[in-house]
C-alpha cells in the first residue's frame, strides 16, 4: 500500500534481514507494475556474501532509476564474487582516484542501465554517455554516519519528481554538498554539523542552492 501511494522507492541494505529483503522484493514488484522509480543504496555491499547476493538479486530481477554508493560499494556491484578488493571490505572505503570513481560509475551506469552516483570528496554521476562532477561538501561530513543515505534519500526524493534520474542524482549530490558546506559554517563539531544539515535542508532556496552548487557536466564515452 505505501509503495502504491509513494512518488518513489529507495531500498537501504544497510539493514539487511531476510523478512526486509522480502519486502523489498514485493515492493520492487509493486512499483516496477506501477513505473515508479525505484534507487538502490548498496550499503556495505561487498563486506559479506548474503549482502552482495541480496543486492545482486534485487539488481537481477529489476530495472533501478539510480543507485548511489561509494567506490567499494560500486566495485562489489562489478565483482564476480564478494570482497575481490581489500576496500570493499569496509562500509566507507579510502578515497580511490577521481578517475577511478569516473570509471566506475560508467561502468556501472552501463552494466545496470542506470544512474549510477559514486561518492566521495568528488561525486561522480554516470548515464549512458552523460558524466558529471560535483564538488560540494566538507570532510567533516564523512565523519558522520548517515550522511551516504541521507543523500540515498535525496536522490530517490528527486526521482519522484522528474524522469531525468541523472538529473535528479546531480541535484541531491550538489544539494547535500551544499547543505554541509553551509551548517560547516556554524558547526562546532560533527552533532552539530549533522543538525545543522537538517536545518539547512529544510530552509535553502533556489538561490542560495545555485549560488553554492559546485557541478561540472563531463562528455562519457
Amino acid at each position: 500500500d505505501i509503495t502504491a501511494k509513494a512518488s518513489a522507492v529507495l531500498f537501504n541494505m544497510g539493514t539487511l534481514s531476510k523478512d526486509r529483503l522480502r519486502a523489498m522484493l514485493i515492493s520492487a514488484q509493486k512499483a516496477a507494475d506501477m513505473a515508479k522509480p525505484i534507487v538502490l543504496d548498496p550499503v556495505g555491499a561487498g563486506s559479506t556474501d548474503n549482502r552482495l547476493r541480496s543486492t545482486m538479486q534485487l539488481l537481477r530481477q529489476f530495472r533501478f532509476a539510480a543507485v548511489r554508493g561509494n567506490a567499494s560499494e560500486i566495485s562489489a556491484l562489478l565483482s564476480t564474487s564478494p570482497i575481490t578488493m581489500k576496500a570493499e571490505k569496509g562500509v566507507d572505503s579510502a578515497e580511490t582516484t577521481l578517475e577511478d570513481k569516473i570509471s566506475l560509475a560508467k561502468k556501472a551506469a552501463k552494466r545496470y542501465s542506470c544512474t549510477v552516483m559514486v561518492t566521495g570528496s568528488t561525486d561522480v554521476i554516470a548515464n549512458g554517455g552523460r558524466v558529471a562532477l560535483v564538488s560540494n561538501g566538507v570532510p567533516m561530513m564523512s565523519k558522520i554516519t548517515g550522511t551516504g543515505c541521507l543523500a540515498s534519500g535525496l536522490v530517490a526524493a528527486l526521482c519522484g519528481c522528474t524522469e531525468d534520474s541523472f538529473e535528479a542524482a546531480v541535484t541531491a549530490a550538489a544539494l547535500i554538498g551544499t547543505v554541509g558546506e553551509i551548517a560547516s559554517e556554524t558547526a562546532k563539531g560533527t552533532g552539530s554539523l549533522y543538525v545543522g544539515m537538517l536545518d539547512t535542508l529544510t530552509n535553502i532556496t533556489p538561490d542560495i542552492f545555485t549560488q553554492y552548487a559546485k557541478i561540472e557536466n563531463c562528455t562519457g564515452e
